[in-house]
């Protein structure tokens, strides 16, 4: 508890899962899963299956994301390196698997490497109101400007996906391109293209393009001439 594995290996906040007295595949596998035929305003709109649509909690492992840090783990086959990216499984038909540990695993220690890019990374969420700590959405970015445009960068959505969710798309469409306020917009759009949404869930779509337009103008190289928020 209160450590950083501890946050990185936390499980689901979704209220079927929470709830004993509803059927979760992740609880009790075959089950089925409330939240595909709930209240489907906290669902996954990215990464979900049949089996489950329950939202990956972590802010800390979308940091660790946005900056490509790896786990190290050991178990009674020696130790192994694996990618913050590679860590978190999605639900498939095994919703019940969180991430890619195998039994008796432990995470030991988390590798950050030393990048250029680490001194400007943002991190920004957004929930219901400030007492409660679950982001209705969340953006980790870390960025290499090069004048007045984007070098490289590295992006990851939060509080709508089924795992830290890396938006390589979003990333590869806005790598050498101008840094302007519609060119992040446009990008946010071209990972949530494929977003599966419900009517009580479909705002977020448009909450995470705008989380991560405010969160990239937020470094002084961007200047599309719009008043900063």
């Amino acid at each position: 508890m209160a450590t950083l594995a501890g946050n990185l290996m936390q499980r689901s906040r979704c209220p079927y899962f929470l709830n004993p007295d509803t059927p979760c595949n992740k609880r009790q596998p075959g089950s089925g899963c409330s939240a595909v035929e709930g209240h489907a305003e906290r669902n996954a709109v990215l990464g979900a299956s049949e089996s489950c649509a329950a939202v990956h909690p972590s802010d800390l492992a979308l940091a660790l994301c946005a900056v490509d840090a790896t786990v190290c783990v050991r178990g009674a086959s020696g130790t192994r390196r694996i990618p913050v990216t590679s860590l978190h499984r999605p639900p498939g038909h095994r919703p019940e698997l969180d991430t890619v540990l195998e039994h008796g695993e432990l995470i030991a220690a988390v590798e950050l490497p030393a990048l250029p890019m680490a001194a400007s990374a943002r991190y920004r969420k957004v929930g219901d109101r400030a007492s409660f700590d679950f982001a209705l959405v969340s953006v980790a970015v870390a960025v290499d400007p090069d004048g007045d445009r984007i070098g490289d960068v590295r992006i990851a959505f939060g509080g709508l996906a089924t795992t830290p969710w890396r938006a390589r798309r979003a990333e590869d469409f806005l790598r050498g391109a101008p840094a302007t306020a519609d060119r992040f917009a446009a990008a946010a759009l071209e990972e949530l293209a494929t977003a599966r949404t419900a009517r009580a869930n479909a705002y977020e779509v448009g909450l995470e393009r705008d989380v991560l337009v405010a969160t990239l103008r937020e470094w002084d190289d961007v200047d599309d001439g719009a008043p900063r928020a």
